[in-house]
């Protein structure tokens, strides 16, 4: 009894592991395919924009030049930090790629490669 105890806590973390993995994929490639869609049918101007790093994007450019900006992209965005807050205490270095803010298509790319 006592060594099937110890199996149990010792198998239980991985399989923890792997299955939050799993919804942390999930979750964040339906962001991402959301993401796509809505760039899909913006200008260049909007998605060369999207695309820079949070250090260089230029949030007026993204108001004037993408549709519906607030209703569309900042709520994705907040889904995806949301969703990278739970997900970077795996300290996995594919996820933490993907949720690391270098602009909208390398966040689609490395949740592509999830």
């Amino acid at each position: 009894m006592k060594a099937l105890l110890v199996m149990l806590a010792l198998y239980a973390p991985s399989v923890f592991a792997a299955d939050y993995y799993g919804m942390c994929k999930t979750e964040l490639s339906v962001v991402a395919s959301q993401a796509s869609a809505y760039i899909s049918s913006q200008s260049s101007e909007c998605v060369n924009e999207l695309n820079k790093p949070v250090s260089s994007r230029n949030n007026q450019v993204i108001a004037r030049t993408c549709q519906n900006p607030n209703q569309t992209i900042l709520p994705l965005k907040q889904r995806a930090y949301a969703v990278c807050g739970q997900c970077r205490r795996l300290n996995n270095p594919q996820i933490n790629i993907a949720c690391t803010d270098n602009g909208l298509a390398a966040f689609i790319s490395a949740v592509g490669s999830l």
